[in-house]
């Protein structure tokens, strides 16, 4: 029998983001991104939002959802 686990994390560390399956991403109340946890930093990236550095995926998508102009872009997209 499977299971549904839910839970909120604010910045988790990169081994506990990698072993999430799907990631919400909400910025201001409005969807980021819905999908698989791997595939977040490519779909960001499709939007050009790249970062300059190696960084942990949770940083990078945390600092994405707090800038009023990448929400309002990705929001939309």
């Amino acid at each position: 029998m499977g299971r549904t686990v839910v839970s909120s994390l604010h910045q988790p560390s990169s081994r506990m983001y990698s072993a999430m399956d799907k990631v919400v991403l909400l910025g201001k109340g409005r969807r980021m991104y819905y999908g698989a946890a791997s595939e977040a930093m490519t779909t960001m990236e499709s939007y050009g939002y790249t970062p300059e550095f190696k960084v942990n995926p949770a940083d990078f998508l945390l600092d994405l959802a707090s800038e009023e102009e990448s929400i309002d872009f990705i929001a939309d997209a």
